[in-house]
């Protein structure tokens, strides 16, 4: 696996969260380095890999532009310590089976979609 660039202008590494934010408000579980991402490619095909406190998630994605959209993902063995963590999990899968778009802004890679946005920051 190789790293891949979410844009072009975004360094390719490991992604940490900032926030996040839904119908407005903040998501409290997007907070400062609780969430990793990162985006690798195998011959021609592309994996996101997003770790949060339950464990990994990942999955192929393809990219049209700076949208992107995650096929079948994949919920690594691990577990959630309670039933909060396994919640905001959830949330996180829910925005990711849809299809969102990645910008890179003043130090920060952004992915916003119909549930909202998630802001990283390089590692």
């Amino acid at each position: 696996m190789a790293c891949a660039p979410f844009v072009p202008t975004a360094p390719c590494t490991t992604y940490v969260s900032v926030s996040g934010r839904e119908d407005g408000g903040d998501l409290p579980w997007m907070t400062s380095g609780a969430i990793t991402a990162k985006l690798e490619s195998v011959d021609t095909a592309l994996y996101l890999t997003v770790v949060t406190p339950c464990g990994p998630l990942n999955g192929a994605v393809t990219q049209s532009g700076s949208t992107f959209t995650a096929g079948a993902i994949a919920v690594g063995a691990s577990g959630c310590v309670s039933s909060q963590q396994a919640s905001h999990q959830g949330l996180l899968i829910e925005f990711l089976k849809k299809p969102f778009a990645a910008a890179y802004n003043d130090g920060h890679l952004t992915w916003t979609n119909e549930k909202g946005s998630l802001v990283f920051e390089p590692r």
